[in-house]
């Protein structure tokens, strides 16, 4: 599973910062810009995608971009995290 979660992440590494929301399908929860910590003034967001009818507890896959902190975006990882909640994982992609 983290073999997969890697192959569609470095797939997706090439899109442009700003990209638009992907595309979700039926039976499948996104909530980008969810605030999971704030430090100072700054907050910081993810993006999630889950299963939407899961009872149990769910296998979760952390999307981390590359760019040094400096450079790059979370949505960049938008379209992988909903393929992989597509295929009952929980995935994330943080900034």
């Amino acid at each position: 599973a983290l073999m997969v979660a890697l192959l569609l992440s470095a797939s997706s590494c090439a899109r442009a910062q700003g990209a638009k929301q992907p595309e979700v399908p039926d039976g499948v929860t996104y909530e980008p810009g969810v605030t999971y910590c704030k430090v100072g003034e700054i907050e910081l967001k993810l993006d999630l995608a889950r299963p939407t009818k899961v009872i149990e507890p769910r296998p979760c896959i952390v999307m981390i971009h590359g760019g040094g902190w400096r450079g790059g975006d979370r949505s960049a990882h938008s379209d992988a995290t909903v393929k992989l909640a597509d295929q009952g994982y929980v995935a994330a992609t943080v900034s």
